[in-house]
This record gives structure tokens, sequence and C-alpha cells, in this order.
């Protein structure tokens, strides 16, 4: 899925409802399809994208999953929130333990170390 920035990120993976709003996964009541995202056609598997003009000319086929229909089921979007949020929540937590590794080592320079280095903040 594509987020526009980390704190969009953050919004979504707070709680299931946000994700569900921000991707616009139900529509009138009904959940769309986790496979082909409510279009109820994917790319055929034989098929390849073109170099020159990409996915324009690709061969496309009825989802296997909803069979057309666009129509999915909510557990199927769930599981792939709690995957997203289990891999987010281990980056953020990567995240934090690389800034306060870089902050220990900077504050072993010296004054004159970190301004050479341009880091004027203390």
């Amino acid at each position: 899925m594509w987020y526009s920035n980390d704190a969009d990120r953050a919004r979504c993976m707070s709680s299931f409802d946000a994700f569900v709003i921000r991707h616009e996964l139900v529509v009138n009541g009904i959940p769309k399809c986790y496979n082909c995202e409510g279009s109820g056609r994917v790319w055929h598997p034989d098929s390849h994208r073109d170099v020159i003009e990409g996915n324009k000319l690709r061969e496309t086929m009825k989802c296997p999953a909803c069979k057309g229909t666009k129509i999915g089921k909510i557990a199927e979007w769930k599981t792939h929130w709690r995957k997203e949020k289990k891999e987010y929540e281990a980056r953020k937590k990567r995240e934090i333990k690389e800034q306060t590794r870089r902050r220990r080592i900077l504050q072993k320079l010296t004054k004159a170390d970190r301004e050479f280095l341009g880091l004027y903040y203390e």
C-alpha cells in the first residue's frame, strides 16, 4: 500500500477502522476484494509488462478470488493490516534503536569534533 508520509502510515496502523477509511476498502457497506482491490480484474500471470508501454498492453483476467464480482471478505483485509502493522512496528523499533545509537556516539565526540563534522546541535 502507498502512503503519502510516515504520519499517514502511523495513523493507518493505529486502528483497523482508520486503515479501512484511508484505503476506501468498504463501499456502501460492501468490502472490496483483497486480490483485485475491487476492480474485478487482475493481471494475467503469463502476461509480462512491456518494457516501453508498461502494463498498458498487458492482458488481464477475471479475479480468481472474487470471480469478477469485486466483493471480498473483511477478514482478508484484517490479515493484511495485521501483517503490515507488524512490519511497521518492527521498522519503527529498528529506527529508534539506530537513533539512540547515533546519539550515544555523538555524545562521545568533543565540541571541536562536532563542529568539524558540521554537527552544531547539542
